[in-house]
């Protein structure tokens, strides 16, 4: 099988990541860590019944280890092979693992420094994609597994539906859902938890119910998720979930489904609501429970629900049995896009995570980890970092981060918080980026931490995300009156933009600009004369003080056809309306012309003149219609067509592409 491999620089060496063999090809002396090794740390619903290949299917399900080595590798099996995981080294995100069916090994990275690291593999998709088998870590001989360093002492458990799942979160309202467009590792659920640094533990599926599934019957669906929670596998009745460990918190974010459609019971969502706690109050000794309203619920439905929600968290609590509190997340409001089939996408998961982590701080007092949510190219010396929580630096100067394009170390000019919002940081290249250029992102441990006075860990080669694009014009059209053009670009325009160099031109040449406006991604030009019906209008730029707000410039160009919306109409020009010349624009400097038999008598002349005036070409016209040939004096760029007949000089401008 070919080795197919992606590399990355860390602690400037080569890591070869989410390679997949077949069993038994793993390349140099290895050995084979089992399943069962004791300083493995699983989190999840998983069935041990055979320690040696535990088997599982929730989404957000967590297998994490500490190594010393130069290399990792895990040997795994999947029973539809449609399941993806993230692979998290030293607690960065480095690749995506797409885990088909059969016994493997997939090496999940290679070349790394000879020291200790921490490897995690993630569950982002949910148990519709099948289960998976894990067989154990495959290391270097020599090498071992060590205890983990970075202990997470606290649990929360997750109960919900797609929405906790992430169903459809990396995709837009209109696409298809597939695996590719899960991702429970950017949900609110799997945020929040790792902003207190806690383990993760997820029961979920989507389009379940407390009692009813979506669109199901009135009264209710068996396959409910009260019916089935005690479950390892949702479907499967056996094995029983053990619940050993006991969560420190249950956030439940159920009944979306039960109301989305007509038909939802009130007393039958009540009492299996109660039920459900219940069951999870007898599992777990007192434990706190947060029921949930999530973001995708509107109008009667949502007012329905906030009141059952705030009854049944008072009315449980009042039982003593542990504390059961009432959250409502912010409804999407499209803002922040909508995912498919109209579900939160990964930025409103952002947001719901930062409001629960904030609620969840006021019930339990937990500390919040610092934690970078995304970090994105915005400009050419631009890079924009998010954090989960507002983040403060005891010395001012938030240094310590370190940008590595294309292997070479970007030399910084600035690093600073935003003014407006404190979970933002701003770094300033001296040097811009390119489009399409691998960036990564590390940090030395410093200064910078949370308010709550947790610092910002070490990492090395977060991945930055890259939107640099070329600025272009996409289209530009006339007014109706001829009095001004409207030109669309691709992203937003820089309010201090310059538009010496851009030039208007048509059948009269050059013509002039009085002033322009710009608002967002469009340009106004307000013209010193009206443009005319039917003429031909082209754009044209060559200067050097035009750019995006990404600080990305509008490159030179010889001519774009304007669409003439115009219906101002002079004397002269309708005289002109009866000269048709085409192609135009043209690629190949072959015309044909043709004139309303009213407009010449007698035969023609044709000069053609550069945008400067020069004089190129001429050309006698016997006919009222035929063929110019002006191929071999062909260089792109707006040339003037100057039409005499009879007493008339008609004006045409065309571009040669």
């Amino acid at each position: 099988m070919r080795k197919l491999k992606r590399c990355i620089a860390v602690s400037c060496l080569c890591i070869t990541i989410g390679i997949s063999f077949p069993k038994g090809s793993y390349a140099g002396g290895n050995s084979t860590i089992p399943s069962n090794n004791p300083l493995i740390e699983y989190t999840g619903r998983i069935d041990f019944s055979n320690s040696l290949a535990p088997v599982f299917s929730y989404s957000g399900v967590s297998i994490r280890a500490c190594f010393s080595g130069k290399s990792i590798a895990a040997v795994i099996d999947d029973n539809q092979g449609q399941n993806y995981y993230n692979i998290i080294l030293d607690g960065v995100l480095i690749d995506t693992l797409h885990v088909t069916n059969g016994k493997k090994t997939y090496e999940f990275a290679q070349g790394l420094e000879d020291t200790i690291h921490e490897i995690e593999l993630f569950k982002r998709t949910e148990l519709t994609f099948g289960k998976t088998i894990f067989y154990g870590f495959v290391i270097d001989d020599g090498d071992s597994l060590v205890p983990i360093t970075n202990k997470r002492d606290k649990l929360i458990e997750f109960i919900g539906n797609s929405i906790t799942c992430g169903y459809g979160n990396e995709g837009l309202n209109g696409g298809v859902f597939g695996a590719t467009t899960e991702n429970h590792y950017l949900t609110y659920a799997a945020i929040t938890s790792r902003s207190f640094n806690a383990r993760h533990l997820a029961v979920c599926r989507s389009g379940i119910g407390i009692y009813r599934n979506y669109d199901g019957p009135a009264t209710g669906n068996t396959d409910c998720m009260t019916n089935y929670y005690t479950r390892t596998f949702l479907f499967d009745e056996n094995p029983k979930y053990s619940f050993a460990e006991r969560p420190d918190l249950v956030c439940i974010d159920l009944g979306t489904n039960d109301f989305s459609t007509t038909g939802g019971d009130s007393a039958r969502f009540v009492n299996n609501y109660f039920r459900l706690i219940d069951t999870i109050q007898t599992k777990y000794s007192m434990p706190d429970i947060v029921c949930l309203l999530g973001p995708m619920l509107s109008g009667t439905s949502l007012n329905k629900i906030r009141k059952y929600l705030t009854y049944i968290a008072n009315s449980a609590t009042q039982k003593g049995k542990g504390n059961v509190y009432f959250f409502e997340m912010s409804a999407q409001t499209g803002d922040l896009g909508i995912g498919i089939d109209y579900h939160p996408t990964v930025a409103q998961h952002k947001r719901n995570a930062n409001e629960l982590t904030n609620y969840i701080k006021s019930i339990k007092g937990w500390k919040v980890n610092p934690l970078i949510l995304g970090s994105t190219v915005t400009g050419a010396k631009h890079i924009r970092i998010e954090f989960n929580v507002p983040v403060i630096d005891t010395l001012n100067n938030f240094s310590g981060f370190r940008v590595i394009t294309d292997g070479q170390i970007a030399e910084q000019d600035s690093c600073y918080p935003d003014q407006l919002d404190p979970k933002i940081v701003h770094l300033i290249l001296k040097q811009p980026l390119t489009i399409g250029a691998n960036v990564g992102l590390s940090y030395l441990s410093g200064t910078i931490g949370s308010a709550d006075s947790v610092i910002l860990g070490s990492f090395s080669n977060l991945n930055v995300l890259n939107t640099l694009t070329e600025t272009i014009i996409t289209k530009g059209t006339t007014s109706a009156n001829g009095a001004t053009v409207m030109l669309t670009f691709n992203k937003k325009i820089r309010q201090n933009s310059s538009i010496d160099g851009l030039t208007i031109t048509d059948s009269r040449g050059i013509v002039a600009i009085d002033s322009f406006k710009i608002v967002n991604a469009v340009l106004t030009l307000f013209m010193d004369e009206k443009l005319m019906k039917a003429d031909t209008v082209f754009v044209a730029y060559d200067g050097e003080n035009m750019y995006g707000t990404d600080d990305m410039p509008l490159h030179s160009f010889s001519g774009m056809n304007i669409k003439n919306a115009s219906t101002y109409v002079t004397i002269d020009i309708t005289r002109q309306i009866g000269v048709k010349l085409y192609p135009n624009p043209n690629k190949t400097g072959m015309f044909y012309y043709s004139f309303s038999s009213d407009i010449v008598q007698s035969k023609g002349h044709l000069e053609v003149l550069n945008s400067k005036g020069a004089k190129l070409y001429s050309q006698e016209l016997q006919e009222s219609n035929g063929v110019i040939d002006f191929s071999k004096c062909y260089t792109k760029g707006l040339y003037i067509f100057d039409f005499t007949l009879d007493n008339d000089v008609v004006k045409k401008t065309v571009l040669l592409e």
